[in-house]
């Protein structure tokens, strides 16, 4: 997304998760993921100051902020699914938030 056009290249940079890991994880509704996708998203929400670090957790309501108007209640009703977050570290939470997000509207999901 254009959005993270900036985050994304210095996470790739950073991570080294492959194209390949990102687009399979954003098209196929049974890939969880892996490690280094987890790290990349944790850099994503990192870089973009939407991760709490005192609470190892997404601050939802900055993330909110960035999502287009279209898109707000689908993305909060998301959200709000998405609260009780599980993982052993950064890169796991955010690996998971990213999962709970495709499972609870594979049709809205889409990878920052």
């Amino acid at each position: 997304m254009d959005l993270f056009k900036n985050e994304s290249a210095v996470c790739h940079n950073e991570t080294y998760v492959s194209e390949e890991t990102i687009v399979r994880f954003r098209d196929d509704e049974d890939f969880e993921g892996t490690q280094e996708l987890g790290c990349y998203l944790f850099c994503i929400f990192r870089e973009k100051n939407f991760w709490i670090n005192s609470r190892n957790e997404l601050h939802l309501t900055k993330a909110l902020e960035i999502v287009p108007v279209d898109f707000e209640q689908q993305a909060l009703k998301m959200g709000l699914k998405c609260l009780k977050v599980k993982g052993d570290d950064n890169c796991a939470r955010a690996l998971w938030y990213h999962n709970c997000w495709k499972k609870s509207s594979p049709a809205h999901y889409f990878l920052i």
